[in-house]
């Protein structure tokens, strides 16, 4: 496995979220002109590099990359790395899921406090 996935996971693991970005674009760079038998490992790295993103707050890009790495799996096969593009997919549910109910609360907390001054 290469050194910069290795660094990446590891960094991630202890929660230094921009070391671990950081690996996984240089380990994406790198691993672009590997042969179609690297597929599955661009793959998890892809998956991997989509989680950081996500845990960065940028949903778009990625549930970008995380739909990527699914793509990729389809082709390759390997459920490893499908595992992985899957938990990402959960992982984006949640924070979204989360934002909403969050907004949901403060739009309520609004309207009770509007409601409260609106009282005689």
């Amino acid at each position: 496995m290469p050194r910069y996935l290795i660094r990446a996971e590891l960094a991630w693991r202890e929660g230094h979220l921009a070391d671990a970005a950081g690996c996984a674009r240089t380990f994406s760079a790198q691993e672009a002109g590997k042969p179609a038998s690297w597929a599955s490992l661009r793959a998890q790295a892809g998956a991997r590099f989509g989680v950081l993103k996500l845990e960065a707050g940028d949903i778009a890009r990625g549930t970008a990359l995380l739909r990527d790495a699914l793509s990729a799996v389809a082709t390759v096969g390997d459920r490893s790395a499908a595992v992985a593009a899957v938990e990402g997919f959960s992982a984006a549910a949640l924070r979204i899921a989360g934002a909403g109910r969050r907004a949901w609360a403060r739009s309520r907390a609004r309207r009770q406090q509007s409601e409260q001054e609106l009282r005689p």
